[in-house]
């Protein structure tokens, strides 16, 4: 009896570990669209509201936001550089969505378990895209 329950504590550890695991793998692979679709829907936000909208990136804590919605976290174990127009010092980065469907362009480069994915926005249409750079 104490054999098996010995085994059932071990199956229970073993599938606990695999579903954390899991877990944090789908996170990661979803993190990148998630940031899309965040940067799709301020761009249609600012021309159905016909002002501007901006998404804001704190870029050591690997969170991102637009305007004044609660913040969203990349997962620790993602890596990212991001290039964006010019920002006053103290500033946050930000890319920012004009009610003409324009914006300030930039670029988010992620790594995610030896993948590098690219979100591109382009500052004449505002139109955001995300592409594979690397396998």
């Amino acid at each position: 009896m104490l054999a098996v329950m010995a085994l059932v504590a071990i199956a229970c550890t073993l599938l606990a570990t695999a579903a954390t695991q899991g877990l944090a793998s789908v996170r990661e692979r979803r993190a990148p669209g998630e940031l899309l679709q965040v940067l799709r829907e301020a761009r249609l936000q600012a021309r159905r509201e016909r002002h501007p909208v901006s998404v804001y990136f704190d870029v050591r804590a690997l969170c991102y936001r637009r305007d004044a919605h609660k913040p969203r976290c990349l997962p620790s174990s993602l890596q990212w550089e991001l290039q964006v127009a010019s920002t006053p010092e103290g500033s946050e980065p930000a890319i920012h969505f004009y009610p003409d469907g324009n914006s300030s362009g930039g670029n988010v480069r992620l790594l995610i378990a030896g993948r590098e994915q690219r979100i591109n926005v382009s500052w004449l249409t505002g139109v955001a895209t995300l592409g594979m750079t690397r396998p």
